[in-house]
């Protein structure tokens, strides 16, 4: 293949065909024949491109028709951005309108929205019968052991002024194991604590058995004087220290006691 070529100084007076090169030695440009674009009239590739703001991995954008500009912060204005592969950020990711939703799966059949000054929904859309939505907790451990924790979910004000005890969590439910996992045992409690002057601790536990015990001996009510439950209903034996009837406190040897 010969190309024309020669001085920037010659670059004049005909018209390249369609698609033959240009070669200028003296500035090393290529140019590109049109077909109806005088030589002296075409852009050359590459040389005539320029880009502002210049610096390592920013991202190029077109200002013109020759020009691009490398942009720190990148505002994409047009109505979908898509990446057919895997995206990777860095540092923060904002979703900075109102219902704001992030969707999941093949069809988005599940969103995660933005609630406007309330929080998330998760939701799945699926119209038909037995289509809930669920969220699981799974850790990735390989061999639990007693009292390891699987799963919980924390509640805090991290950003409470007073500071101290009050940026604690406050509340929390957790899921712990009760011994060694195995092919035929995957017993776990679930725990659930909440704060006074300190980190949440457990409260009452509820075993892999619906035992609903607490955390501590005797150091929990059931209600109180003034907010009862109104009916109690066992089908076994009940167990107390001290029975009081309607003010009366009955003792096993208190003459109250027969009835």
């Amino acid at each position: 293949i010969q190309l024309k070529r020669g001085a920037e100084s010659a670059r004049s007076g005909f018209t390249p065909a369609a698609g033959e090169p240009i070669y200028v030695t003296d500035e090393n440009k290529l140019y590109i024949g049109d077909g109806s674009t005088a030589v002296q009239s075409l852009s050359a590739l590459g040389g005539d491109l320029t880009m502002a703001n210049g610096s390592n991995n920013r991202v190029m954008t077109a200002t013109s028709s020759s020009a691009m500009n490398g942009e720190a912060n990148l505002t994409f204005d047009g109505s979908t951005l898509a990446v057919t592969g895997d995206a990777t950020v860095s540092d923060d990711l904002g979703l900075v309108s109102d219902d704001a939703q992030l969707t999941f799966g093949a069809n988005s059949e599940v969103k995660l929205i933005h609630k406007h000054n309330e929080g998330l929904i998760l939701k799945h859309t699926a119209t038909g019968d037995d289509k809930p939505v669920s969220l699981i907790l799974q850790t990735g451990e390989t061999d639990i052991a007693a009292d390891d924790v699987i799963g919980k979910v924390s509640f805090q004000a991290p950003d409470e002024g007073t500071g101290t005890d009050a940026i604690l969590v406050a509340a929390e439910v957790a899921a712990i194991s009760e011994g060694d996992f195995s092919s035929s045992s995957n017993a776990t409690s679930l725990h659930f604590r909440t704060g006074s002057s300190a980190a949440a601790a457990d409260r009452l536990i509820l075993t892999s058995a619906g035992h609903l015990v607490p955390a501590a001996d005797n150091t929990s009510d059931l209600g109180t004087s003034s907010t009862g439950f109104k009916d109690g209903y066992f089908d076994g034996t009940l167990h107390c220290d001290v029975l009081d009837l309607n003010g009366t406190e009955i003792t096993a040897t208190a003459a109250e006691l027969n009835i």
